[in-house]
């Protein structure tokens, strides 16, 4: 298995329907702050250095549009371009270029894995002040699960192509990271790539608690938790 080039989960990118409601959603009542935008992509930021969590694009109906990875640094960029012709299902989606402020500058490239999950790789981006006061909002964007129709060749990608460690194997799932957390990204088995949902991190208990609380006193449901997991030991609540 080759060194992990990558260094962590920087945001997730969302087709929504109607991006108005999904902004509100997302700031008025989850506790993100616009920090950009650019070409109808509203960009989303926690209280955290990162300079957004999530990015959202009005499309004609709700999926996955890609994630964005933290890369070591520019010469890792350009080592994983280079990778891409020795490695079979990868394809340069958009060649080593300079990042446009509206995502925080900084060096990246943008490859398609398989299923055609698109993968943002980014290096120098600019981090944001952190923000402070309520312990109920999210920091960061901690992991992402993903349904995937042929999760062995996801992970071949991930491991072998970006340098993932895996962390648990279970029926359902399998969890890897690029850092020290537990897992980064997740994948589980399904008919197809989509979404299975993203996490957030909280500072503590208490805030993730009253940030339950926040969505359930506008209309949204908790579905499940407080609890613990066992792969990772975390806290949560869906």
């Amino acid at each position: 298995m080759n060194d992990c080039l990558i260094t962590g989960l920087r945001s997730i990118e969302l087709g929504v329907t109607n991006l108005e409601r999904s902004a509100r959603f997302y700031t008025e009542v989850w506790g993100l702050e616009r920090v950009a935008e650019n070409a109808g992509r509203r960009y989303l930021r926690a209280t955290g250095d990162g300079h957004h969590a999530v990015c959202l694009a009005q499309t004609d109906r709700a999926r996955l549009e890609g994630i964005t990875l933290a890369a070591r640094d520019a010469s890792a960029i350009d080592a994983l371009h280079a990778k891409v012709n020795q490695f079979g299902g990868v394809r340069v989606l958009a060649a080593p270029h300079a990042l446009p402020p509206s995502t925080g500058g900084g060096y990246g490239l943008a490859i398609e894995g398989p299923e055609g999950l698109r993968i943002n790789i980014s290096s120098e981006v600019a981090n944001v002040v952190l923000l402070t006061g309520d312990h109920s909002r999210p920091e960061s964007l901690t992991h992402v699960v993903l349904n995937s129709r042929d999760v062995a060749a996801q992970l071949r990608f991930f491991l072998d192509f970006l340098g993932f460690r895996l962390s648990d194997s279970t029926d359902r799932m399998e969890f890897i990271r690029c850092g020290l957390d537990h897992h980064t990204i997740a994948l589980a088995h399904g008919d197809r790539l989509s979404l299975n949902h993203v996490a957030f991190e909280m500072r503590d208990i208490d805030g993730l608690m009253y940030g339950a609380g926040r969505l359930i006193e506008n209309g949204h449901e908790v579905e499940w938790g407080l609890g613990r997991h066992g792969p990772g030991n975390n806290v949560f609540s869906y």
